[in-house]
């Protein structure tokens, strides 16, 4: 069985960040997060075949509060898991409906007041418990404070990343 990790990096929300852009950060994260959504669906695909096995980890290089304009010294959210915990967390059905439909990326109007965060959300996501791990069940950097790593320097996130994946295949 082949185990793949894919790694990318969203440089819109660390430049979006820096910006003190509120709409086009929330936009950049909400366009991720369809992109993962998109991207495990494809992967369970693939690993339904039996001869693939995903894992999911998430996180970031640094905090870019919009408040700052600026890197700062928060943790940094991060979550890992085998991608068929995912999708039980998630529920298959969700997972294969996605829409792989291309989606326009965030874009901002000639004028437009990027600093207003008073825009209410369109959705709100529903309430979650997490799934196994710890308690933690959103993705924020005060969430991270309270996972079951701590707190912890990048220099140890592949020794993290490779012991969980271990774990999980013996």
């Amino acid at each position: 069985m082949l185990i793949f990790c894919i790694i990318t990096l969203v440089q819109a929300i660390d430049d979006a960040g820096h910006d003190k852009a509120v709409k086009l950060k929330v936009r950049g994260l909400e366009a991720v997060d369809r992109a993962i959504g998109q991207l495990a669906r494809l992967l369970w695909e693939a690993e339904k075949s039996g001869h693939y096995q995903y894992f999911f980890c998430v996180t970031g290089d640094h905090s870019t509060p919009v408040e700052y304009g600026d890197h700062s010294f928060e943790p940094v959210p991060f979550a890992i898991c085998r991608l068929r915990d995912f999708v039980g967390a998630i529920g298959e059905g969700n997972v294969m409906n996605t829409p792989l439909d291309d989606f326009p990326l965030p874009s901002v109007k000639s004028g437009e007041d990027l600093t207003d965060d008073s825009e209410p959300a369109e959705h709100k996501p529903e309430e979650r418990k997490a799934f196994s791990g710890d308690t933690v069940c959103e993705y924020t950097e005060i969430a991270a404070a309270r996972g079951c790593l701590g707190r912890f320097p990048g220099s140890e996130m592949m020794g993290i990343i490779k012991k969980f994946m271990k774990a999980k295949n013996d």
